[in-house]
């Protein structure tokens, strides 16, 4: 099965992210997964550094069609968010795509074609809920789309762990890039129903949930269920903290400072980008984006 692994980048702090992510992603996952990195038409172009790493680590770049400065947004608002949907709308030349948030970094190996098994969508459950995450928000929200509710129940994992419809964190979401009989591409449909739901829904929701929302919405009007995948793949670090005994290959920490905060997390992240790039390139990572990367933190495991 080939695998595709994708994320956005779309301005300095994206890139820094993106200079801890790629050293880690070919350190675990090796040469043979192929990678994208989508950018915006309208965003600025990448610092000498940035292209050094993506070039490094076999990156493909590719521009989101439909971004430049005079295109029409297809959003009500803007919604920064709302890049991975699009990204995730243009076809890739493999079987299965690996959407990332590039606040993430692996590891531990991922064997994604496994862990997505014989289903076609795979995600990990959110650890927080949202506005409309209640029975009364889901019954709006499918009946707009004239959808039945699914049977399927989750109880989320942190905060007020309520108990409700599947409701997953958007950081991971790995997907059959085309399935069942006519070939449709999830991307695709996906970013239909969320541009609708950006444009008719009118029940009060929290506007950056709109991907994690239409992502549950999307798979019921596919009729497909999405594989709940193990928290290791999604590991909300500032919602567990370190956590040593608990299993982690794709660690989600969101700030800068809370990676850094677990020296036994964030050094194997500094000797990736290290055994990458040499010692000099690390420096030059470091000198890029100190005044994104919380480099005072950062600094106490040099």
């Amino acid at each position: 099965m080939r695998v595709c692994v994708f994320f956005v980048v779309d301005g300095r702090k994206l890139e820094a992210q993106a200079c801890l992510l790629l050293p880690t992603l070919r350190r675990h996952l090796g040469a043979d997964v192929s990678v994208i990195a989508y950018r915006r038409m309208d965003s600025v172009p990448l610092l000498p550094i940035t292209e050094h790493v993506l070039a490094a680590c076999n990156v493909d770049q590719r521009m989101i069609p439909g971004t430049g400065p005079d295109d029409p947004s297809p959003w009500t608002q803007p919604y920064p968010i709302g890049n991975k949907i699009l990204a995730a709308s243009t076809p890739r030349d493999c079987d299965i795509s690996v959407f990332i948030d590039t606040d993430m970094v692996f590891s531990a190996p991922v064997d994604f074609a496994a862990l997505l098994a014989d289903a076609q969508i795979g995600a990990v459950i959110s650890d927080y809920t949202t506005e409309s995450n209640t029975i009364e928000g889901w019954t709006a929200l499918y009946g707009h789309f004239n959808l039945p509710l699914p049977a399927e129940r989750v109880r989320l994992p942190r905060g007020r762990r309520v108990t409700g419809l599947p409701y997953f964190n958007g950081g991971l979401i790995v997907f059959q890039e085309l399935f069942g009989a006519e070939k449709r591409a999830f991307g695709a449909e996906w970013m239909q129903d969320a541009i609708r739901f950006d444009h008719e829904i009118k029940i009060p929701y929290n506007r950056v949930n709109i991907d994690q929302l239409t992502l549950s919405l999307t798979a019921t009007r596919l009729g497909e269920k999405i594989r709940l995948l193990p928290n290791a793949f999604n590991f909300n670090l500032p919602a567990y903290g370190e956590l040593p005994d608990a299993p982690k290959a794709l660690i989600h920490y969101h700030r800068f400072g809370i990676l850094w905060s677990f020296p036994a997390l964030g050094r194997p992240v500094l000797d990736a980008v290290r055994d990458l790039m040499g010692e000099a390139g690390l420096t030059a990572v470091l000198d890029s984006f100190g005044d994104k990367l919380a480099i005072t933190r950062l600094r106490k495991l040099l």
